[in-house]
């Protein structure tokens, strides 16, 4: 039986990313579906990430809830916990970004975490020379995605003090794509209020902080593309409510606007102004008031935003919802040490990244990786070419394959030489495709003649030899691409 298109993609929607990765596999015309942007878009399952201390056990533990007050999940993954309750007090949440979460205890400790597909990695410690004469007072960091170079990036910045310089940031960038920290030489032109894990905010590849800019208070922020910091003033009246003096500040996200949040942190009953905007690095003109709330009575301090609902933290450290269309408050029931609760807004709807974090601790060696190119063409084609013809690191893996094991691969490979032997010869295919075959035959066979298997040159020889051999099985794809689509199931 066959469904229309736009009922799947309705049913798939509601799936968690873990089936969908696996569902990428079932044949082709679902692969095409679950790559597009627009189902991208619509796979949208909105959940909170809770992070709190336990107040039998205090340990830290985090739990997934759904339906503001259903838990989803509660992780124990053994890894994870040991690194949550490890010699560091306090870890803090940040993001997401792509469906990755990052932990961060103090500097150089520092954990991407994808929960939909338990996929947990503990970043290498930065290995750049630190200031001699400073010492590190704290750390901050920041997360995002660089669509440019397809690559996630890691930023840590150090707050260090000097006795000639007073404050002095050194500032690391880590690329998940090359699994190495770099140093980044330019200045950060504000004070980032570190530590403050309610003032910092991830949209549309810019990582925004809470600063300060001498005297005045800035939203400092990052482009992991351009790799560039920019400052946005704050509107030019953010009095509260009332007319009150204001005291406290947070940004967070609502919807897909920048919110500021602006409250008192002492009044009993506390009023909040909540600021949109959707530009940064201009003036203050591009901020705009969206609503005011209050007065809400044991309060603590805001959390963020939810489907529209307005997070915060009460009075008993108990975790509550305000819906600003009927002025209600709604006690989640999760309970937490105070200020040691921390929440985010995870969004569970982007598989690429998800599989990025995978590869990099599995990654399949450029030869066997060809030989699995035959069973599905399409699928090997969009997302292994590049660890095939890129990921240099795995050529180390051919120098710990067994003898036995090798001598198999030759007696496939000289078969394989054969077969495009016979094929080159019947002249089936366009000149185009029939020339770059040709050189890439010439390369694979002079590799093979050359004994390049035996060890010593392999990491020499396997560039061009994987690449030849995929260019042969381009021309076996193109003939596929025009059988049925049992026939394309079936590859």
């Amino acid at each position: 039986m066959n469904v229309p298109e736009d009922i799947l993609v309705e049913i798939l929607s509601r799936l968690p990313v873990k089936s969908l990765i696996k569902f990428r596999c079932v044949c082709k015309s679902w692969y095409d579906i679950l790559k597009k942007p627009t189902f991208d878009l619509k796979h949208h399952n909105s959940n909170l990430l809770v992070s709190r201390r336990d107040f039998k056990s205090n340990e830290r533990v985090i739990s997934l809830f759904g339906n503001e007050n259903t838990i989803i999940e509660t992780f124990d993954d053994q890894n994870l916990s040991s690194f949550l309750n490890g010699m560091f007090s306090h870890i803090r949440l940040i993001g997401p970004c792509k469906g990755i979460v990052c932990l961060y205890g103090f500097h150089d400790n520092i954990a991407l975490w994808n929960p939909a597909i338990r996929d947990f990695k503990v970043l290498p410690r930065s290995q750049i020379p630190r200031r001699p004469d400073a010492g590190i007072r704290g750390g901050d960091i920041g997360v995002g995605f660089d669509s440019r170079t397809n690559d996630f990036k890691v930023m840590q910045i150090l707050f260090c003090t000097s006795n000639d310089l007073g404050l002095v940031y050194q500032v690391e960038i880590f690329s998940l794509r090359m699994g190495l920290w770099r140093k980044y030489e330019d200045i950060v032109p504000a004070n980032i209020m570190y530590y403050n894990v309610w003032s910092m905010v991830y949209k549309n590849e810019i990582f925004c902080w809470w600063a300060q800019d001498g005297n005045v208070e800035v939203i400092l922020s990052f482009d992991m593309g351009k790799e560039m910091f920019q400052k946005t003033p704050l509107p030019c009246d953010i009095e509260v409510l009332g007319g009150q003096h204001m005291t406290r500040r947070a940004i967070s996200l609502f919807k897909v606007s920048i919110a500021l949040i602006v409250y008192h942190l002492k009044e009993v009953d506390k009023f909040f102004d909540i600021w949109v905007t959707n530009e940064l690095g201009i003036n203050g003109d591009s901020w705009i008031k969206l609503l005011s709330i209050g007065p809400l009575s044991q309060v603590e301090r805001p959390l963020g935003f939810w489907n529209g609902k307005f997070m915060l933290e009460s009075n008993c450290r108990e975790l509550v919802l305000y819906d600003p269309s009927i002025q209600e408050i709604k006690n989640l029931g999760i309970h937490g040490k105070r200020d040691r609760v921390e929440v985010i807004v995870y969004v569970e709807n982007e598989v690429g990244e998800s599989e990025f974090l995978r590869r990099r601790r599995s990654r399949t060696p450029p030869t066997l990786a060809f030989l699995n190119w035959r069973k599905c063409p399409d699928l090997f084609l969009k997302d292994s070419i590049f660890d095939v013809l890129k990921e240099l690191e795995t050529l180390d893996i051919l120098k710990e394959l067994e003898t036995n094991t090798i001598e198999e691969l030759k007696l496939k490979l000289q078969k394989e030489i054969l077969e495009i032997n016979a094929a080159l010869n019947a002249n089936t295919y366009d000149k185009n495709v029939n020339s770059a075959a040709e050189i890439g035959k010439k390369v694979c066979h002079d590799n093979y003649m050359n004994d390049s298997l035996n060890g010593i040159g392999v990491s020499d020889l396997c560039p061009s030899f994987a690449a030849g051999f995929i260019l042969l099985e381009l021309k076996q794809a193109k003939l596929n691409l025009n059988r049925t689509t049992k026939d394309l199931a079936d590859i």
